[in-house]
């Protein structure tokens, strides 16, 4: 992101998917650094795929609507 960045615009933001089977971690956090926004989420991948989906959807919509 700092290279993409370059300029310190604080217009790039990132997001960090991590799968999710069995484990208790659950990750669901925003973070601000040097100005560009970076959120990191946890998908779980133990269900059906519609489920899946909708996580997927859920996430992209906040991550949108920020």
């Amino acid at each position: 992101m700092k290279n993409k960045d370059a300029l310190h615009s604080g217009e790039v933001s990132g997001l960090l998917l991590y799968a999710k089977a069995n484990e208790d971690v659950a990750f669901n956090n925003n973070y601000r650094m040097d100005g560009n926004s970076i959120s990191v989420k946890s998908l779980n991948l133990d269900k059906d795929f519609a489920h899946i989906r909708n996580q997927l959807d859920r996430i992209l919509d906040e991550w949108i609507g920020r």
